[in-house]
């Protein structure tokens, strides 16, 4: 290296690339790392640490900056005693270097912070915290009795096979009774399993709001934590979903014996009509859920022919919102179309033994043909709000 090769050495500039390196470097000098550091650095390190708004890029640019130091002081260390101006380079880029990370160290420290707004969060979040905390609890509650459900429906189970061996019908009504008790409590968790709890993420919102509002790094790992508790409420929320579906089987599984041993063709019949009125026309009903998914699905297509680029700031928040609020309602759909494949179950569990019975089988047709077409809906309802969440996540 000459002196105007030295004078070259200074962040930004073509010395500090691999390719510079490889040509300009000492011959004696042996490979220190020097070249990947290099690499590294232009990815890492390639503006000033002013402009870097994120606590992890500052860390990964100090982590860089102490790798090409560590680098280049090999590199030195192998230069001989004659390469003079080989030296001088490696204690150039050394403190140039140095000056880089002293900068990445007070801009980490100096905030670029929106102080009014993090205010706001600070005065947000024990409100949050203490909905996350009580909902936490519910569900808690909840998983403890579905437990207690569990205990019940395996006790059932175990009757329901004893009188199921006994040669005569009679006496079997409380097995009926203890069966219909237990669906009823279960029938009571659905609301909070499906509607009520899946709704725990969003009680973090007017956090998660004014955090986008919020240019900083400052505060970045208070707000972690907050990222955290948000992670660990929908953790919650998807144990208590397993165990809802592990009870759901078990009560399945009480339901084959029991009708079993005290069900008669003609109550399968009553049964089926009673659980077609609550497919087709319930709350949650095949007929009502199909205006659902069109309205759903029309405003999704709504989102999707819009040009995002051409919005304003509070055009895209009012987007943002909106979105959030259709995908509610799409989350009922899908709470809706579960209760439509439990009533589906049902009444296949209850047909089993009347599968060549035609009256019964032509309900069971009807049925069925009605869940897969809401079934098929929903999913390409699905596919548009995927699109839709992956356009609001850009912009």
């Amino acid at each position: 290296m000459d002196k105007k090769d030295i004078d070259a050495i200074k962040p930004g500039s073509p010395a500090f690339t691999k390719k510079w390196w490889g040509a300009h470097r000492g011959i004696t000098m042996k490979d220190s790392g020097v070249g990947k550091a290099l690499e590294d650095w232009v990815r890492y390190c390639p503006k000033d640490p002013d402009a870097m708004e994120d606590v992890v890029e500052l860390e990964v640019a100090k982590d860089t900056c102490e790798r090409l130091t560590a680098a280049m002081t090999r590199a030195k260390q192998s230069c001989g005693s004659l390469a003079k101006e080989s030296k001088l380079a490696c204690d150039k880029y050394l403190a140039a270097i140095e000056v880089y990370r002293k900068k990445l160290v007070a801009a980490e420290a100096d905030p670029i912070a929106d102080a009014e707004t993090w205010k706001e969060i600070q005065a947000a979040k024990p409100k949050v915290i203490g909905l996350l905390t009580k909902m936490g609890e519910r569900i808690e509650a909840a998983i403890k009795e579905i437990a207690e459900l569990g205990e019940t429906a395996k006790y059932l189970v175990e009757r329901a096979k004893a009188r199921n061996q006994m040669g005569s019908p009679g006496g079997r009504d409380d097995l009926a009774q203890a069966l219909e008790e237990l669906k009823k409590n279960f029938e009571g968790l659905e609301k909070f399993v499906n509607r009520e709890a899946p709704q725990i993420t969003r009680l973090a919102d007017p956090i998660v709001n004014l955090e986008a509002k919020l240019k900083t790094r400052k505060y970045d790992k208070e707000m972690r934590a907050m990222r955290e508790a948000i992670v660990r409420a929908g953790r919650a929320e998807g144990g208590l979903r397993d165990h809802y579906t592990a009870l759901s089987t078990a009560i399945q599984e009480a339901d084959k014996l029991v009708t079993k041993a005290v069900k008669t063709r003609q109550q399968v019949l009553d049964s089926m009509e009673n659980k077609l009125v609550m497919f087709w026309d319930g709350p949650q009903g095949a007929t009502n859920l199909a205006a659902s998914i069109a309205d759903v699905t029309k405003q999704l297509n709504q989102f999707i022919a819009l040009d995002v680029a051409k919005l304003s700031e509070e055009d895209k928040r009012k987007l943002s919102a909106k979105a959030r609020a259709v995908d509610d309602e799409r989350l009922m759909i899908d709470a809706g179309l579960t209760n439509l494949g439990n009533i589906v179950r049902q009444v296949a569990q209850e047909t089993r033994d009347y599968v060549k019975d035609k009256a019964i089988a032509d309900k069971l047709k009807e049925i069925l043909a009605g869940h897969k077409h809401i079934d098929s809906t929903v999913k390409q309802m699905d596919i548009k709000a995927a699109a839709v969440s992956k356009m609001i996540a850009k912009m």
